[in-house]
């Protein structure tokens, strides 16, 4: 075992407390499971032991952010984790509207990405000024430069986020431009109709969110699967089916951000 898995009895002891207190303290109360050298944490609120699965039938009209960071290179991926998921993560139950919040980092790369879901606009900006705050407060210095933003409300939604399926799976993020005049709901219309039947037939699919902004040009999708044999077989999906019509709404090559995910936290809001 490597990172987070060599853990004496007495480190897990004292993380263990520090949790405890945590759900003492006030606010949200909280519990997390630990696993895998990649510092992986699954969160649920602890009102509920077992979060209630968020369809994606009700996901459909409410806002998705996916905010892309570099890490710097002084910082392990593993200790940068921990510490979002010890200090920040804690916070986002205090946001109205808030329903789910995963990500990923790769130790290689230095690339990382963060998905928040929330019932409109205005939460998902309270979250990226909520973390902005607590990164400045706390003298963290984890990322370079400014993040990249996508966000917008979710046009296409299917399977369900739960703190189960997020907690042990793999997300790839893929981000594209959309062409100008080209209508954005038309393209929703075409993956909902033909290429989320494709993903669904995905051996270990589990969730997927569409997005296609006109204001900012963006259309993106967060897909979460069992395993990276899922994830790479939807991007194998998505590149033969695209030819068969939705790239005509789209230019350039897409940036695709994909990994397991690292920190994942779902709420009661669904």
């Amino acid at each position: 075992m490597t990172g987070r898995d060599e853990q004496t009895a007495e480190q897990v002891v004292t993380r263990l407390a520090r949790r405890q207190a945590l759900k003492l303290g006030g606010g949200a109360a909280l519990a997390a499971l630990v696993a895998g050298a990649g510092g992986r944490v699954t969160m649920a609120q602890e009102a509920s032991p077992v979060a209630s699965p968020v369809a994606g039938d009700s996901l459909e009209g409410r806002y998705l952010v996916v905010r892309l960071r570099t890490l710097t290179g002084d910082t392990p991926v593993d200790e940068v984790l921990a510490t979002i998921e010890d200090g920040f993560m804690p916070l986002l139950p205090g946001i109205p509207g808030f329903v789910a919040y995963f990500g990923t980092a790769d130790t290689n790369s230095r690339e990382s990405a963060y998905a928040g879901v929330f019932d409109d606009k205005a939460g998902a900006d309270e979250s990226t000024e909520l973390g902005a705050t607590w990164l400045q407060d706390n003298g963290y210095d984890f990322f370079e430069g400014e993040p990249v933003v996508l966000d917008g409300t979710i046009g296409v939604a299917a399977g369900s986020l739960t703190a189960s399926g997020l907690g042990s799976g793999y997300v790839v993020i893929r981000s594209r431009t959309l062409k100008a005049g080209r209508s954005e709901s038309e393209l929703l219309d075409l993956v909902r109709e033909g290429f989320v039947p494709l993903l669904e037939a995905v051996p270990g699919f589990v969730a997927y969110l569409a997005v296609a902004n006109e204001e900012t040009g963006n259309q993106f999708s967060v897909g979460v699967y069992a395993d990276e044999a899922g994830a790479t077989e939807s991007t194998r999906l998505a590149a033969e089916w695209g030819t068969q019509g939705a790239a005509d709404f789209v230019e350039g090559d897409p940036i695709v951000i994909e990994g397991p995910i690292g920190l994942s936290l779902v709420g009661d809001a669904g």
